[in-house]
């Protein structure tokens, strides 16, 4: 008897694996909807969303909940084309073939781009450093302690 339920359980177990299909393997999706306007938050380790998406525009702001470091936005130098107004001041500047931010810190006002971007994708970091590194930044991209990645895409 022991036997015949052994069989019949392996059987089953035989049968059970042959009817598995192996599932197709799909793209991971974007656990995010575009939306009009967006803030992008970066701590000590991350950004959220680290894919941030937003509708044709719409505005976009970083915010820093970081404890420990203060952050620098930046984009290559090449997004500035892609930008709707020419002005990109008093928040950005280009240096070192960079877009860069004023410095961001926590618990002060948001950094928030200027004018609406070009539909598109755009890579950006957020480098961090644990002091300030002088008017506006400006020494930050040279020597940050941590860099953080992140994309925007504008739809």
């Amino acid at each position: 008897m022991r036997i015949a339920l052994r069989l019949a359980v392996l059987a089953l177990a035989a049968a059970g694996c042959a009817n598995q299909q192996t599932p197709e393997v799909e793209s991971p999706r974007s656990t995010n909807a575009p939306r009009k306007d967006i803030v992008i938050q970066f701590g000590d380790m991350q950004i959220e969303p680290s894919v941030a998406r937003v509708k044709q525009g719409g505005s976009v702001a970083w915010t820093s909940v970081s404890t420990n470091f203060i952050g620098v936005l930046s984009f290559p130098d090449s997004i500035v084309e892609k930008f709707t107004c020419k002005e990109l001041r008093p928040d950005f500047y280009v240096a070192a073939g960079r877009l860069m931010s004023i410095e961001i810190q926590s618990g002060q006002e948001n950094v928030v781009l200027p004018c609406p971007l070009a539909p598109g994708t755009y890579q950006y970091r957020i480098d961090l450093t644990s002091g300030g590194t002088g008017i506006d930044g400006r020494d930050m991209g040279e020597n940050p302690q941590l860099t953080l990645p992140g994309t925007l895409i504008v739809e």
